[in-house]
Formats: structure tokens, C-alpha cells, sequence
């Protein structure tokens, strides 16, 4: 299992990819260890494959493009937030625990 803060993100989107295999979008992330991966984004139709951690130690999680919106807002909207790596079917981006309405305007 690994897990890493993420301190920085770059993003883009890819132009006149027309193969659905194709990513449409990356995400890349970076912490105090250097690159530590990306999240991979593809059709919404499209089959996933699993998310893999490679002997460098770089994570790649892959998503749906309908899936961007949502994990661009939490990078922009929590601190901290993490890139965890624990098998091909339980990866994920996640944040620390909150307390519940934290920077919410009452």
C-alpha cells in the first residue's frame, strides 16, 4: 500500500484523439517525493483497466471522463488530499478526514 500527498497538479486535454483506447485527459500529480503519478481519464463508454503501480513507484489511476469535474474540484477545494495506491481494484485519490461542515457558510 502507498500513499502520498499530493502538493502540486498539472491537467490537459488531448486534441483529434479519435480511438476509444485513447486517453482524453491526464491529471498529473506531484508531492515531496517528485512525480508521483496520474489519473488517466477516458470515454464513458469506454472499459477501464485496472490501476497499477509501477516498479518506479508512479501510480497511474484511470477514470471517466465524466469523473473529471468532481476529482478537479476536490484537488481545488481540499487540502490535504492523497494519491492512494492498494491493488489493481481499491486505488484511489482521497482527502484526510473532516470534520462534518467544515467550511461551510452558515
Amino acid at each position: 500500500m502507498t500513499m502520498k500527498a499530493i502538493n502540486i497538479y498539472r491537467y490537459y486535454f488531448f486534441s483529434s484523439r479519435n480511438r476509444p483506447d485513447h486517453a482524453r485527459a491526464v491529471i498529473q500529480f506531484w508531492g515531496d517525493d517528485g512525480y508521483l503519478g496520474a489519473a488517466i481519464f477516458y470515454d464513458d463508454d469506454h472499459t477501464l483497466p485496472p490501476a497499477i503501480q509501477y516498479s518506479s513507484g508512479i501510480i497511474g489511476l484511470n477514470y471517466h471522463m465524466s469523473e473529471f469535474q468532481p476529482i478537479l474540484d476536490m484537488l481545488r477545494n481540499e487540502k490535504p488530499v492523497y494519491i492512494h495506491y492498494n491493488g489493481e481494484l481499491n486505488s484511489r485519490l482521497t482527502t484526510s478526514g473532516e470534520p462534518v461542515g467544515e467550511g461551510e457558510i452558515t
